[in-house]
């Protein structure tokens, strides 16, 4: 097990556990047990990297993962053959699990429950630290701050490159990669207008 979760209300009553296993040469599955809530119509399934407090178009705007899987009372089971980071081999971005009502317009239309996940993963990224060296050539977008003053995040520039972006802010390319795990791999070059997160605690809600 390398993730868990419980079950609570968010627009009706759910209850259950969650828990996420790695499952050797088969990948990754998603185990739901002693699920209960009250009767719906349809019902799917997403891992938001958001916190379960977010707004509901918030959940539905950000999908780390979702499926087509109707939930009901009880135990399932669920393959997630591409969950979390295929880049960094660290899913724990991925925050929240949500059972929702599903319509015939949206499979998405309204979070039932949710669960907050507790990774138990290692830290990926030890000793982390991002600090913002200042404009330079070549990489010259705009900083974020967080409320504690360290960059929050970068809008590349036109002809920044991921290279000269980390360079400015003393990582790597693999760290930033981690910091923004929806954006794509090391071989995805840095596009203008593209906002990068630089904040642990941010880590995948940008997209």
């Amino acid at each position: 097990m390398i993730a868990s979760g419980s079950f609570v209300q968010r627009d009706a009553r759910v209850s259950g556990l969650v828990e996420v296993r790695t499952t050797g040469f088969t990948g990754t599955t998603l185990h739901l047990s002693n699920i209960d809530f009250d009767p719906v119509a349809e019902t799917t399934l997403s891992i938001s990297p958001l916190d379960s407090d977010a707004s509901t178009y918030s959940l539905q705007s950000a999908l780390g993962y979702s499926g087509y899987v109707t939930v009901s009372p009880g135990d399932l089971v669920v393959p997630l053959p591409n969950i979390g980071d295929q880049y960094t081999s660290d899913p724990s971005w991925l925050r929240t699990v949500i059972i929702w009502q599903s319509s015939s317009l949206n499979p998405w239309d309204r979070p039932l429950g949710v669960a907050t996940l507790e990774w138990t993963l290692p830290d990926m990224c030890p000793g982390l630290i991002v600090k913002d060296a200042g404009p330079r050539s070549g990489v010259n977008g705009d900083v974020t701050l967080a409320s504690d003053g360290s960059p929050s995040t970068y809008q590349v520039a036109p002809n920044d490159s991921l290279s000269s972006i980390a360079a400015r802010f003393g990582v790597n390319i693999a760290d930033l990669v981690w910091l923004s795990p929806r954006r794509g791999g090391e071989d995805k070059e840095a596009q203008a207008e593209e906002t990068l997160n630089l904040s642990r605690d941010e880590r995948g809600k940008q997209r």
